[in-house]
């Protein structure tokens, strides 16, 4: 807590924010709900523009225009990432920087035309810069997963949110400005494939199994730094947290195939007249109704 910070309720970390909220959960959990749905919708409605800094501000503005008043605008605060004793960029540097770095981007026709290992390379890279200029007093890590994801499709690529570990990406943009982004980049390549193979809803929905937190990710990176271990970023919870996310895809995948099959069967009944199928008093076999759970069941977690 800064006693100089203008973003903030005297006396508390709380952002000043359009609902008068003062309790910290109870705020995080508001700008959770509102980013969440703003981010479906531009999952199927991306805000226009040219890739440039105002489009980023444009989607920040539309991410939290609803909570902050500031939001889009420049920050007018200094800004440090948790457990990094490197500030971000400072305040009246971050225009210029960000006209460089976007002006750069349009430049290499926005990452449009690269193989899939010079595109996440590429990627990783810009990504950090933007990381490092830290533009908005809070909300940078939605405003710039849902730019990246928009740059990404309009070149021919997506990232598939759904296999993108958050503790992991939220240490390596951190870390960024240590390792240039190395480590981004590790994190993120896996996820990204051609852009017909991943649907648009992903956006938003980062994995839920995430067994290692940021902080310990950020210590994992120091650690690698100090071995001079320059391997491809890895860590010890990975391949649990990949057997996890495959018993959840089995499970769902299992749930719609029941559902599916309910769904024709309760059609063929309608088609051949069934007596007493929508009848109050008609009552399925409990095999049917308990399928999609029983399936659910026996391939991993129900969902």
């Amino acid at each position: 807590m800064s006693a100089d910070d203008p973003y903030v309720y005297p006396g508390t970390n709380v952002l000043r924010n359009k609902f008068g909220i003062r309790d910290e959960a109870r705020l995080d959990k508001r700008v959770a709900v509102i980013s969440a749905a703003r981010l479906a919708e531009l999952a199927l409605q991306p805000v226009d523009g040219r890739f440039d800094f105002a489009h980023l501000q444009n989607i920040h503005g539309y991410l939290l225009g609803e909570v902050y008043d500031w939001a889009g605008e420049i920050r007018t605060s200094n800004t440090q990432p948790g457990r990094i004793e490197i500030p971000h960029e400072a305040p009246e540097f971050i225009q210029g920087q960000a006209d460089y770095l976007f002006d750069e981007l349009g430049k290499a026709d926005h990452l449009r035309g690269l193989d899939h290992e010079e595109f996440a390379y590429q990627l990783g890279g810009y990504w950090s810069e933007t990381s490092h200029l830290h533009p908005f007093r809070d909300g940078n890590s939605r405003s710039q997963a849902a730019f990246f994801d928009q740059l990404s499709r309009n070149a021919g690529w997506a990232i598939d949110w759904r296999e993108v570990n958050p503790d992991a990406l939220h240490a390596a943009r951190i870390f960024a400005v240590v390792d240039a982004g190395k480590n981004l980049t590790d994190v993120i390549a896996p996820a990204v494939k051609p852009v017909d193979e991943v649907p648009v809803s992903t956006l938003g929905q980062l994995n839920r199994h995430s067994l290692m937190n940021a902080g310990q990710h950020l210590d994992h990176m120091v650690r690698r730094i100090e071995n001079e271990d320059n391997s491809t970023y890895s860590w010890p919870t990975q391949d649990e947290e990949r057997t996890l996310r495959r018993r959840e895809a089995l499970a769902a995948r299992a749930h719609r195939t029941a559902t599916a099959e309910l769904d024709h069967l309760a059609v063929r009944l309608d088609h051949h007249g069934v007596p007493g199928h929508h009848h109050e008093n008609y009552h399925a076999p409990p095999n049917i109704h308990q399928a999609p759970h029983a399936l659910a069941h026996e391939n991993g977690p129900r969902l």
